[in-house]
């Protein structure tokens, strides 16, 4: 029969020779000495810096070091178990008696990059010792992408201008990292773009870096909010960092027009009256109606006079003594205007040298002279000359001709006041050399006309083969294209800003801005006493980005 323990005060007999002499030694026995003691080799284990190719195993041993059956019910993980395993050797529970030993092993497989950690914990029949933890760490030595800086801040940049920031992308793992992609995201990523695209396949090895430059393009005023993301094989998946910045208007403006109750323009006609011009003089005459039926059309109110050399009692003055309007009927019109540039050579030496002329005739606009009253100082003017010749006001003899013809264009520009435009049209003999249309070979050609037109952006145009009726409708047509539009007061306005607003109301369609005219351009005349309002911000000096 197997008898049980019992903890208390033992008697420790001892007999001594011969003599039977016998002495007693007391001792108190605890309960500690008499159970199951667990123990655990190593007590904690630490893997060290591992990749993710690079898997390390420990062994574990647990012994019963009691006298009394240890059992072992269960043995587990806890912490990161995604980067930590565990194998027992037998399955649980298991006893072990006294002096057995039982093992496991755990595993050690980078997850995640840095220092990892779990516990194994045991439990166990143990008095002292019912729950034993052995403590794992390990260090993933992964790719670690680290994107700097974050938030990525542009400050504030004004419309339009662009600035660029640098963003560092930096492996501070142990593995080389893979970029896969680099975007931009969120709801301002319309403004933002990427300056220097990431090539494909980059890859950083631990501490390189590579920088991406991101822009930041003003459009609108106001607040933006973005997301620098980049994909790479970096475990812990997409990084992203904030971007933002601020934008706004630096200047705003605006243009007030009242539209007039009528559009007054001028014209001045200049028409060489040498023999070889009869036959284009005839075709003028003939086709003038066009031209009247542009103006009439689009409600202008306008004045023509006529300049060949042969005005009384100047040469300058208008021929008829007077201009013709737009109060004619286009009959009367086209009937008396046929009949002043038909007048015939008078011998004058100015019917040649028609840009002298016209500067003569706008001299004699003044009180007092046959001219005056002609230009109101209100609108644009329009001169036209007709000739098969080149100009010969500023021919010295010998067949020699000065330049200088800026200096007219200065004059009429200033007859009529900065606030007008002046346009000058040509219809010549563009053909140099020979006698095309007529006139001396070697006279011909557009010498000195073809000057003051392109100084002014006019028309320019062929005496011998140009569709007379369609060359006189274009020359009415630029006039009229001036009362379609609103010249801004200040350039470089940023065209996304431009509102138009009519007698208060906005205005979203019908119109266009003209960068080269720097107008505002409606579909359609502008109708008679209505008030114009257009605001725009004004575009800056953009430093470099």
């Amino acid at each position: 029969m197997r008898r049980a323990w019992v903890p208390g005060t033992v008697l420790l007999l001892a007999v001594a020779g011969c003599e039977q002499r016998v002495s007693f030694n007391q001792r108190t026995v605890e309960a500690d000495d008499l159970a199951a003691q667990i123990q655990v080799e190593p007590t904690a284990y630490d893997f060290g810096a591992r990749t993710s190719k690079d898997a390390a195993t420990a062994t574990f041993t647990v012994t019963n070091t009691g006298p009394a059956v240890l059992l072992l019910d269960d043995a587990f993980l806890s912490g990161d178990a995604d980067a930590f395993t565990m194998v027992p050797s037998t399955p649980l529970p298991v006893e072990l008696a006294s002096g057995a030993s039982w093992t496991f092993d755990t595993t050690f497989r980078a997850a995640l990059g840095g220092e990892l950690t779990a516990e194994v914990l045991l439990r166990s029949n143990s008095e002292t010792d019912p729950e034993v933890a052995v403590p794992l760490v390990g260090t993933g030595a992964l790719p670690n992408l680290l994107v700097t800086p974050d938030p990525v801040d542009f400050g504030t940049v004004s419309v339009p201008c662009e600035r660029h920031r640098e963003v560092t992308l930096e492996n501070t793992g142990l593995e080389p990292v893979r970029i896969d992609a680099v975007r931009l995201a969120g709801p301002a990523a319309a403004s933002l773009s990427l300056v220097s695209p990431v090539p494909a396949g980059l890859e950083l090895a631990q501490n390189q870096t590579y920088t991406v430059k991101v822009g930041l393009t003003a459009s609108l005023a106001g607040a933006v909010a973005g997301f620098l993301e980049v994909d790479s094989s970096d475990p812990r998946g997409t990084q992203s960092v904030q971007v933002s910045g601020t934008t706004r208007f630096i200047v705003e403006e605006e243009t007030q027009l009242v539209t007039p109750s009528s559009y007054p323009v001028y014209f001045i006609f200049a028409v060489d009256q040498s023999g070889s011009m009869n036959d284009d003089q005839l075709l003028l005459g003939n086709n003038i109606g066009a031209f009247a039926n542009v103006l009439n059309n689009a409600q202008m109110d306008w004045r023509v006079g006529v300049l060949t050399g042969a005005g009384s009692p100047s040469g300058a003055c208008f021929v008829g003594g007077n201009w013709l309007d737009s109060t004619l009927a286009p009959a009367t019109f086209s009937s008396q205007f046929a009949s002043r540039v038909q007048v015939g050579s008078d011998g004058s030496y100015l019917t040649e040298a028609l840009i002298g002329l016209v500067d003569q005739g706008i001299k004699l606009d003044a009180p007092g002279e046959c001219n005056a009253g002609f230009h109101n100082r209100d609108g644009e003017l329009h001169i036209v000359f007709i000739s098969d010749e080149r100009d010969q006001t500023n021919r010295v003899g010998g067949g020699v001709w000065l330049g200088g013809y800026a200096q007219y264009v200065v004059n009429w520009r200033n007859y009529i006041g900065a606030q007008n435009t002046l346009v000058v049209h040509s219809i010549v003999d563009i053909d140099v050399g020979g006698g095309d249309c007529g006139g001396a070979s070697g006279d011909d050609g557009p010498g000195g006309y073809i000057d003051v037109a392109g100084a002014t952006g006019g028309n320019l145009l062929d005496l011998c083969t140009s569709n007379w009726s369609q060359a006189l409708a274009g020359i009415a047509q630029r006039a009229v294209s001036t009362t379609d539009r609103i010249r801004l007061d200040h350039p470089s306005p940023v065209v996304s800003t431009i509102v138009v607003y009519e007698d208060g109301v906005p205005v979203t369609t019908g119109w266009r801005y003209d960068a080269p005219a720097n107008a505002i351009v409606f579909d359609s005349i502008l109708p008679a006493d209505t008030a114009y309002r257009v605001t725009y911000a004004l575009a800056p000096t953009c430093p470099p980005p």
